[in-house]
């Protein structure tokens, strides 16, 4: 996938394209790079994400989206790289 992304305060805006997309029985389905996917995510007095889809080829383009989310809460700072000291 391609991306790009775009920073303005507390709104970040990331440009993708798909890869080749296949059934179950491991046909293709939609090729790679046939669909611009927009994921828009703002945070202000809610959190809100927008996905967009758009088909930039002339066949019908029929798949499932699935969105998994997950959390660990992992300290800001050592997910950033920094050693924590010694507590206590």
């Amino acid at each position: 996938m391609a991306g790009a992304e775009r920073r303005k305060g507390d709104r970040v805006v990331f440009e993708l394209t798909n890869p080749d997309l296949e059934d179950d029985s491991k046909d293709l389905r939609v090729r790679k790079e046939a669909l611009g996917i927009r994921r828009d995510k703002c945070l202000g007095d809610a959190y809100t994400e927008v996905f967009t889809i758009q088909n930039y080829v002339v066949e019908t383009a029929e798949f499932t989206l699935q969105l998994h989310y997950e959390a660990d809460f992992a300290d800001m700072f050592v997910v950033r790289g920094m050693h924590p000291g010694k507590r206590g």
